[in-house]
């Protein structure tokens, strides 16, 4: 059936597989803690995946780190590469950069009262192979010359099959915060 749908419309199985857009398979709030984990989150349904992180504050400033996870366990390997910017509104430009990191450093720094949020797509963690990233965020820090804008990219070097991930932020969450994982079909 050809979309789009129309009332009165009956889809199958067939219908539905060769739809094309994103595909919920996760949420969650945290809780408390300094770290969100999501296992089997990725499996060989979709090539690539998209997490969305509404970050409505942390205890204090403090950029987001992320790792791979494979059977409940963290990648802790240095086998992390990643580049990260970031430009405030006063102008000021900061990069950050790995070759061999234990984790990616994303684009999204919170503070107490901030409102920081991020989006980041995910390449083929599911597969063994190397895992790439592509992600955009915001500084919401209190102060103005922390607001901003953050853009990071990188590879997981390693040819190991992830099913899941870890957010850090090293500090206490906030409650509010809401972690979603989609999985972008292709139809």
């Amino acid at each position: 059936m050809a979309f789009p749908y129309s009332s009165g419309d009956v889809l199958t199985a067939a219908d539905l597989n060769a739809s094309t857009g994103l595909v919920l398979i996760a949420k969650t709030r945290a809780t408390t803690g300094t770290s969100i984990s999501f296992d089997n989150v990725f499996t060989g349904t979709f090539m690539s995946y998209r997490i969305i992180i509404d970050e409505v504050g942390i205890s204090s400033a403090f950029g987001l780190r992320f790792r791979l996870r494979a059977s409940g366990t963290d990648d802790t390997s240095t086998s992390y590469r990643y580049v990260r910017t970031a430009y405030n509104y006063a102008g000021s430009l900061d990069k950050i950069q790995s070759s061999s990191d234990s984790k990616w450093e994303i684009p999204c720094i919170g503070t107490t009262g901030g409102r920081a949020g991020m989006t980041m797509d995910i390449y083929g963690p599911a597969f063994p192979q190397e895992t790439g990233y592509s992600a955009a965020g915001s500084d919401a820090r209190t102060s103005a010359s922390g607001t901003g804008a953050l853009v990071g990219g990188g590879v997981l070097a390693t040819n190991t099959a992830y099913d899941g991930f870890t957010v850090l932020t090293g500090v206490s969450i906030n409650p509010a915060t809401t972690v979603k994982v989609y999985g972008y079909n292709n139809g």
